[in-house]
C-alpha cells in the first residue's frame, strides 16, 4: 500500500465520537475558500465559559489525513480534565476540517484553499464568534500526522498570530510544492522571524516510519538556527496517537498554558515596572501614532480586539481611575 494510504489507515483508526467528549460542540458556518458552502467544525468550551465574561486562549487542532473535525476531539477530554484538576488554567480548543488530504497547503485538494481559510476565515470567525484572546499570545497549534505538518506550518509561518505549536507525529506534504516537502528548507525560509516568538514542543515515536525522518529534519535545522525548542522521541513507539495523547497529553497542554502570555506579565502593563497606570496609556497611545516607543506589545491589546491603538490606551485610563477593574 502507498504511503498515503497507510497514513490515512492510521489516522482512521483514531476517530473519536462526539457525543464522548465532555464539552465539545459541533457547528458550521459558510466558507469562501472552502468551496463556498457550510464548513463544519468542533469547539471545546471550558468549564464556567457560559457563566462567564472572561476571554480565553484557544489551542487549534488540525486532523490528520483522512480526518475531518471529528476526528481528533478525544484531545478535548484529556484537556477537560487537565483543566478540572488545576493541571492548567481554562482554555478552548478547536478543531477545524482542514480537508482530509490538503497538508493545509491552497489547492493542494482542488477547489480547497486550506491555507487561506484557516488564517483568513476561520480564526477571524472564531474570534468573533467566541470570547477568545485574539492575539497570537493567546492562540497555540497542534494536530497528528498531516495535522501536526499543520501544527508546524502554521506556528512558524505565522508568528503574528500564533505563540506555540506542538506538532505530533508530523508528516509534511512530501510531493507537495517547495518549501512545504522540504523541512530543512521550511524551516530555514520561516524559523527566523519566529524564534524567540514561537514555542515548539515536538513529539513523536522512535520507530515511526512516516514521522521520524520529518520530526529529525526539523529538530537539525531549528538546532542550525538556535531556536530554542523541545523534540521528545519516545521509544519503541510508531506513529501512535493514542499512546502520545495519553501519556504526554498533559505536558503537552501545560506547554501551551507556559507560552500563553509568556511574560507572566499583566494585561495592560506595558512597561513592565508592575503598575497599570496613565504611563502605559501614554505608552500605547505613542505607540499608536508611530513614535519610537519601547513597550511589550503582547499585553497592549487590553479590549483583545486583535490591535493596538487607541482604545486600549483608553481602557487603560479607565482602569487607572477605577472606573473598570478588568481587560476584555
Amino acid at each position: 500500500m502507498t504511503k498515503k494510504i497507510l497514513l490515512i489507515i492510521a489516522c482512521i483508526l483514531m476517530g473519536s465520537t462526539l457525543s464522548a467528549q465532555t464539552g465539545v460542540t459541533h457547528h458550521t458556518h459558510f466558507s469562501q475558500y472552502m468551496g463556498n458552502q457550510e464548513w463544519g467544525y468542533n469547539i471545546y468550551l471550558p468549564p464556567g465559559y457560559d457563566s462567564s465574561m472572561e476571554r480565553y486562549p484557544v489551542i487549534y487542532n488540525f486532523n490528520c489525513m483522512g480526518g475531518d473535525e471529528n476526528t481528533q476531539i478525544s484531545m478535548a477530554t484529556k484537556l477537560n480534565d487537565d483543566i478540572v484538576s488545576n493541571k492548567v488554567p481554562p482554555m478552548i480548543m478547536v478543531f477545524p476540517n482542514g480537508g482530509s488530504q490538503s497538508f493545509y497547503i491552497d489547492d493542494y485538494t482542488a477547489g480547497l484553499k486550506v491555507e487561506s481559510y484557516i488564517v483568513m476565515e476561520f480564526i477571524p470567525y472564531i474570534d468573533q464568534t467566541y470570547r477568545t484572546i485574539s492575539s497570537r499570545t493567546g492562540r497555540g497549534t497542534t494536530g497528528f500526522s498531516m495535522g501536526g505538518w499543520g501544527a508546524i506550518k502554521f506556528a512558524l509561518k505565522y508568528p503574528d498570530l500564533f505563540c506555540s505549536g506542538v506538532p505530533i507525529c508530523p508528516v509534511n506534504a512530501f510531493d507537495g510544492p517547495a518549501p512545504e516537502n522540504d523541512m530543512s528548507q521550511f524551516v530555514a525560509t520561516y524559523g527566523p522571524a519566529a524564534r524567540g516568538l514561537v514555542g515548539l514542543r515536538m513529539i513523536g515515536g522512535a520507530d515511526d516510519p512516516y514521522s521520524l525522518s520529518v520530526l529529525q529534519a526539523t529538530d537539525a535545522a531549528l538546532k542550525q538556527l538556535n531556536y530554542d525548542h523541545i523534540y521528545i522521541s519516545v521509544p519503541n513507539l510508531g506513529h501512535d496517537f493514542t499512546t502520545i495523547d495519553s501519556q504526554y497529553g498533559t505536558g503537552n497542554n501545560q506547554f501551551h498554558a507556559s507560552n500563553f502570555n509568556a511574560s507572566g506579565t499583566p494585561l495592560g502593563d506595558v512597561n513592565g515596572d508592575g503598575e497599570i497606570d496613565i504611563i502605559d496609556a501614554l505608552l500605547i497611545a505613542q505607540y499608536y501614532v508611530g513614535l519610537p516607543v519601547n513597550i511589550d506589545t503582547s499585553v497592549a491589546d487590553t479590549n483583545c480586539d486583535g490591535s493596538i491603538d487607541v482604545i486600549d490606551a483608553l481602557l487603560i485610563a479607565r482602569y487607572y481611575i477605577g472606573m473598570i477593574t478588568q481587560f476584555c
